[in-house]
């Protein structure tokens, strides 16, 4: 776990997930992809878990505002999430 950053939202696949986090980029907010398939040996461990798309706390809310205005609410294939925490 990443002290001070939390799911924003979770993905099916890891290009869903990238894509999001290299839109908030752009709006100037840090994501991180975080995916367990062993280092990418095991690309289908992935599918046993969600891949969690990482905001900072505080960038949470702007981030949630962003996907919503980008029209990248729950169509965009993300589970919400918002109130996961990564253990």
């Amino acid at each position: 776990m990443i002290d001070g950053m939390t799911v924003l939202r979770t993905y099916g696949t890891e290009v869903e997930a990238e894509m999001v986090a290299a839109m908030l980029h752009a709006y100037g907010l840090e994501a991180l992809v975080s995916t367990d398939d062993a280092g990418g040996m095991y690309p289908a461990m992935a599918q046993l878990r969600a891949i969690k798309l990482l905001v900072w706390e505080k960038d949470l809310e702007e981030a949630k505002a962003l996907l919503e205005a980008e029209g990248g609410g729950d169509e965009s294939g993300g589970t919400g999430g918002a109130d996961d925490e990564l253990s």
